[in-house]
């Protein structure tokens, strides 16, 4: 049975669109966090979340900036600000975030039109919807 999940896995990654520069750009809008799985395979699901990711890229440089969606559909924006860059190595793409205070980086594996994924060096794979105010409340 382990074999069966095992090939189910590699199948459905591999069904998985390649994330390629021109790409990137999907990242730029709102992005609604979804679920968190932990190396271990656990998961952590959202239902509801008070704040939806801002992402903006522009080239290789940008900021993800926390916002909370209001009632009427405008955003109310809060001090949380991270900048960015995104590097390749070997046809991968690496979100790298660094302040006065740390530096993280995540794995850009998987960006579509309405989904995203990402993946630290912890082996937290954070999956991320397009944000939709229709479809949150």
């Amino acid at each position: 049975m382990k074999k069966f999940f095992g090939v189910a896995f590699l199948l459905l990654i591999s069904c998985a669109e390649k994330v390629t520069q021109e790409s990137l750009a999907l990242l730029n809008g709102y992005w609604e966090i979804k679920e968190v799985r932990f190396p271990d395979g656990q998961t952590k699901e959202y239902e509801i979340n008070p704040t939806v990711d801002y992402y903006f890229l522009r080239e290789t440089t940008g900021y993800k900036k926390k916002v909370k969606p209001r009632m009427d559909g405008t955003f109310t924006i809060t001090a949380d600000s991270e900048e960015f860059e995104i590097h390749s190595s070997k046809e991968e793409f690496w979100i790298s975030y660094s302040n006065n205070l740390s530096s993280r980086e995540e794995q850009l594996i998987e960006i579509s039109n309405n989904i995203m994924v990402l993946k630290d060096k912890d082996g937290l794979s954070y999956r991320y919807s397009r944000y939709n105010p229709d479809k949150t409340h």
